[in-house]
Formats: C-alpha cells, structure tokens, sequence
C-alpha cells in the first residue's frame, strides 16, 4: 500500500480506495525484453491477470 493519506481517509470516512502492487522486473533477452511479475497482490486472480495483459498486447499497448 502506497498512500498513507488514502488509508486515513478509509479509516475516518468509511470510504475509499487503496491502490496495492506487485512486483515485476524487465529481463532483456535476444530478441527483445521480457516482463517478469514475480509478485502479485492478494486476491488478485492470475487469470484475470493474464487476460488483462492478452488485451493489452492485441491493444499494440505492450509488445
């Protein structure tokens, strides 16, 4: 969790958001770059994760 002001807000107000992220690194390799993700947040659900990084390279957004 990166915003300690978000935690207060949820906390005083009873509503809000918390923004939790993973862990990745980018490994060069021979023909090109990989994208490692070597840490998820809790109840993030792999395959969701994996379908939403499916339509990010259709959307030509990542290669």
């Amino acid at each position: 969790m990166f915003d300690s002001n978000r935690i207060k807000e949820v906390y005083t107000k009873g509503r809000g958001g918390i923004v939790m992220r993973g862990k990745h690194m980018i490994e060069e390799i021979k023909s090109g770059k990989n994208i490692v993700i070597y840490e998820i947040p809790y109840m993030v659900n792999k395959g969701n994760l994996v379908a939403k990084i499916g339509e990010l390279v259709v959307d030509k957004k990542i290669e």
